[in-house]
């Protein structure tokens, strides 16, 4: 007897007695959960697989090679996985976070900071295939994990000692799915090995024709999600959502295979009971047409010529023109197909609004659905600061203190800094803006957290907003010029130029004629900017003696 037979129960209630002998050494059933009904088995659900339970050995080299690849064959055909690949890399990364020193010495920051954009901007400077510079790389490596569940970067450096970087998508680390002709020890598990505490000390990188090399853990930047403790490697981001993908997308497939049944014989004739005359079927398509000649300078033609396939055909007595009205496809299927979508993208991690469609939300659902994603693109962002980002800065600042090009600064902690992200996600700029100059009043926001949420680096604003100022104040002494001279011309120019009075002052821009002032009041009642400017040049006009 197989173990899921010994395990069926009744369906009735078990007797006392039999609860109590059942949960004792009966393989699950009635009681076999001491309690909690969720151990226990039924006849009305499906059985459980999940043999291992040692995060260690729960993905082998075979579910991950076939999860890997239907999730490779997903991205390049169905457009809500690449939109999940993508876009989450998007938010995440956008066009690239950017460093800003924060030693004690502020004048080797600045320098510091040139040195990183010199040694970094340059594809073919930075990354040893040529394909990435350091902001591409940042969106790069996210569409590696996401769709692969892992990625890799390799430190390495150019002949000259300047920091380069290599990189490498979760196909090219060591496995045996992918060939590797390796033999690997008892330490090695899908690509990594590890010591007692499970520690990753290197990683082994898969070449052509079975070729591998193992590269110290200490040189690698590895990027994956751990979301539990004993795990080496990362899943797919669409692990979970690999059935559901397939599913939609053959869904998809018959939905568009019935609708172009149903719409590939537009009509057909119908002939009432009792009439025993064939029909003629219509146009060009399903029978000969309308075959009535017509005389012209070039021949006779027939009707059908004339009016192609959609003429209507002759029908005899008892006959009927039906059309087909096709129900394809179905809203309950839309409805499912929108089902499996939302779930696809809370399983992400996202509400399924930002991934699928946030055109049914209104303003303030919109708002907290933001939010929500908000808090989700900072969380990845500060994993991708921990993983990747802070060791390109330190190894590549390492490495140009070590070469000579960049000087040691005062400050021993060389290697502190920050990151500015992308610009924050917002669908009201205008609100959330007015609310942040308040708030920047108040004092509950400083000018470096408001810039920052804009992805601007504050000193850097700052000394080009002061530059602005310096280089006004400079122009205006050169023209012998003043502020009042500015104001005064942005006054004047604030007027409007078109439609006025002939006969007014040069001076003060009202008529001479006392019996015009009253129609030139109104007008000034219905221009606000005029009439600002008028009180403007009243204000500056000498008093009266």
């Amino acid at each position: 007897m197989s173990r899921r037979s010994r395990s069926a129960k009744p369906a009735i209630a078990p007797t006392p007695a039999l609860a109590a002998q059942s949960s004792y050494g009966l393989p699950g059933g009635w009681g076999a959960g001491n309690g909690h009904q969720g151990a226990d088995s039924s006849r009305l659900r499906s059985y459980v697989y999940f043999p291992e339970l040692d995060t260690r050995r729960e993905i082998s080299s075979y579910t991950r090679t076939e999860l890997l690849r239907k999730a490779r064959f997903l991205y390049a055909n169905h457009g809500i996985a690449k939109r999940v690949v993508n876009g989450l890399s998007r938010m995440i990364a956008g066009t690239g976070l950017t460093p800003q020193a924060t030693t004690k010495d502020t004048a080797w920051n600045a320098r510091a900071e040139k040195f990183f954009h010199n040694a970094t901007s340059s594809q073919f400077v930075f990354d040893v295939g040529g394909r990435y510079n350091f902001d591409k790389s940042q969106q790069a490596l996210l569409r590696f994990r996401f769709r692969d569940g892992d990625a890799a970067a390799i430190l390495t450096e150019s002949q000259s000692g300047a920091a380069r970087f290599a990189f490498y998508e979760g196909h090219n680390i060591g496995s045996d799915s992918f060939g590797s002709s390796a033999p690997a020890g008892p330490d090695w598990r899908d690509g990594v090995r590890t010591d007692a505490q499970n520690r990753a000390r290197a990683y082994r990188f898969t070449g052509d024709g079975g070729t591998h090399t193992d590269v110290p853990a200490e040189n690698t930047i590895f990027m994956a999600d751990y979301e539990r403790a004993g795990q080496s490697r990362g899943l797919t981001v669409l692990s979970h959502a690999v059935n559901h993908l397939l599913d939609s997308a053959e869904i998809t497939s018959y939905i568009k295979t019935g609708v172009k049944l149903a719409n590939q014989y537009g009509y057909w004739i119908e002939t009432a009971p009792g009439v025993t005359k064939a029909a003629t079927a219509g146009a060009r398509v399903g029978g000969s047409g309308n075959k009535e000649t017509i005389t012209t300078p070039a021949g006779p033609i027939t009707l059908d010529r004339i009016y192609g396939a959609g003429a209507v055909p002759d029908l005899q007595p008892g006959q009927s023109l039906k059309f087909n009205a096709s129900s394809h496809p179905h809203p309950n299927n839309l409805s499912l197909i929108e089902f499996l979508i939302r779930d696809i993208a809370w399983g992400v991690g996202l509400s399924p609004e930002v991934l699928w469609n946030i055109a049914a939300l209104g303003g303030a659902n919109t708002r907290f659905v933001l939010a929500d994603a908000q808090g989700w693109i900072e969380e990845q962002q500060a994993e991708l600061v921990r993983l990747y980002n802070s060791r390109v800065w330190v190894y590549t600042i390492a490495k140009g203190i070590k070469s000579g090009l960049l000087p040691r600064p005062s400050d021993p902690e060389w290697w502190v800094h920050a990151w500015i992200p992308p610009p924050r996600l917002t669908v009201d700029f205008g609100r959330d803006g007015k609310l942040h100059l308040e708030q920047l009043k108040l004092g509950v926001i400083t000018y470096t957290r408001l810039l920052g949420w804009q992805g601007q680096d504050f000193a850097e604003h700052t000394d080009k907003w002061l530059d602005e100022i310096a280089y006004v104040k400079k122009g205006l002494a050169d023209r012998k010029l003043t502020w009042d001279d500015v104001q005064r011309w942005r006054n004047i120019n604030a007027q409007p130029t078109t439609g006025e009075d002939s006969s007014s002052s040069a001076d003060d821009g009202f008529a001479a004629d006392p019996n015009q002032v009253s129609a030139q009041l109104a007008e000034l009642a219905k221009n606000p900017v005029k009439a600002a400017a008028a009180l403007a040049h009243l204000r500056a006009m000498p008093e009266a003696a």
